[in-house]
């Protein structure tokens, strides 16, 4: 029972996931030329975003996916080596995700002034 709740949590996490992925993506697209910020603090932040949205896509469509596909199989499925491992790599992509987005956030804050 908690898997499936974990899981619908999971799915409706992703839409939102991937919404501000994409809207970080688009804010440093605009912001690019920003003349407050250097070019390598801009390129940063510009990197930083797309790889934001690379793992959250990755996170909603490869790893959200297999976990409902083995779900939908039985609870067997989901204590394979296979679904463990899958399961493990999708809390690294997660724990990487948030680590850039703070990183994203603090690197906001620098100025040319600052640095």
């Amino acid at each position: 029972q908690s898997g499936l709740l974990m899981t619908h949590i999971f799915v409706q996490f992703g839409y939102i996931l991937l919404g501000v992925s994409v809207f970080s993506i688009l804010i440093e697209i605009f912001s690019f030329k920003d003349k407050n910020l250097t070019f390598k603090i801009n390129f940063s932040k510009f990197m930083l975003s797309l790889i934001i949205l690379a793992l959250s896509l990755l996170f909603v469509f490869y790893f959200t996916a297999y976990v409902l596909e083995a779900q939908s199989l039985g609870e067997e499925a989901t204590k394979t080596q296979e679904f463990i491992k899958i399961h493990g790599a999708s809390e690294v992509v997660m724990k990487i995700i948030m680590l850039s987005q703070v990183i994203l956030f603090f690197l906001n804050f620098k100025t040319k002034k600052m640095i």
